[in-house]
């Protein structure tokens, strides 16, 4: 699973190895929460 995009929108895919190809599935658009604090993004 992966969330591909920007900051504002993103989709979110998950890719599957299914013999020898992969196999990517849409899960529609998503926004993640930034990481704050100690260990988040520098603004």
């Amino acid at each position: 699973m992966i969330p591909i995009g920007d900051r504002t929108v993103q989709t979110l895919f998950c890719f599957i190895r299914e013999r020898n190809q992969i196999v990517k599935e849409n899960y529609g658009h998503c926004v993640f929460v930034p990481l704050v604090g100690h260990y988040g993004w520098e603004d």
